[in-house]
């Protein structure tokens, strides 16, 4: 369930808020029952070890912002995806 609302809502947030928001989901979703990993994290998650390495092979820094977007970025379509802050060239 955090994974599915990470990929829909905060793609587009910077790294603070993304830690603050899984920590509250996570916090919610224990709180209401539901089983929820402790340490949640959305590269063991929805991660492929493979893909990720040839990731940092190709140039992308090995830091969980940067692999968890990358992941992000893997499975939304891209027509999902908005550039708020007008700073992709595609």
């Amino acid at each position: 369930m955090s994974s599915f609302n990470i990929c829909s809502y905060l793609y587009s947030r910077n790294i603070c808020d993304c830690q603050d928001q899984i920590h509250s989901w996570t916090d919610t979703t224990r709180d209401k029952g539901i089983p929820c990993s402790s340490d949640f994290s959305l590269i063991s998650t929805l991660g492929d070890p493979v893909e990720i390495r040839s990731w940092n092979i190709a140039g992308l820094p090995t830091d969980s912002f940067s692999v968890d977007n990358a992941i992000i970025i893997s499975l939304v379509p891209l027509q999902l995806l908005c550039d708020v802050d007008s700073s992709i060239n595609l």
